[in-house]
């Protein structure tokens, strides 16, 4: 999954409560179960984890912490140079 290709690049990845009930929450539907998970999260975590490694706010070596602020997943990257940098917000819909 996600968690084993960042390890591949030494990227850790850390979801906080709040983030993972968010997901739990959103991705979960009372017909089809867990399955609509995999969509969500490629959509979610997988597609913004990627433009942070296109834009260079995430590179080898470094982690990301995954929250949940105002109805959207953040991504607050450490390690390194971009330690500084704002949180990336991804908003829910």
């Amino acid at each position: 999954g996600l968690r084993k290709r960042l390890a591949e690049r030494k990227i850790g990845l850390d979801m906080t409560g709040a983030a993972k009930t968010f997901v739990a929450t959103e991705a979960y539907d009372p017909v089809y179960g867990a399955r609509p998970l995999k969509r969500f999260l490629q959509s979610r975590m997988e597609t913004p984890l990627a433009k942070e490694l296109i834009s260079g706010r995430l590179s080898d070596g470094q982690s990301v912490i995954v929250d949940m602020a105002d109805g959207a997943l953040t991504f607050a990257v450490s390690g390194g140079a971009t330690d500084s940098q704002p949180q990336s917000e991804v908003e829910s819909a």
